[in-house]
């Protein structure tokens, strides 16, 4: 629950710090999606990210923990 919490932070803050984006710029949606058994279980909002940003959240690893498994899902 305390990790839940931490990254749901985590991910406020980025999308709070995270500057505008051009309409040069490569940009994408990411959201957060936290899987328990296969099954999803939590996600955030998507948020739009671009550039260097957008790369970031592509290449995020999973963080696994017991059974529940959270990614960073783009589009």
């Amino acid at each position: 629950m305390k990790t839940k919490i931490i990254l749901l932070a985590l991910l406020v803050f980025i999308a709070w710090a995270a500057p505008s984006c051009d309409s040069g710029d490569d940009c994408g949606y990411c959201r957060t999606v936290t899987y328990d058994n296969g099954f999803k279980t939590q996600e955030s909002p998507e948020t739009e990210y671009c550039g260097l940003d957008l790369l970031t959240q592509q290449t995020r690893q999973d963080v696994k923990i017991g059974s529940q498994v959270t990614k960073t899902e783009c589009r």
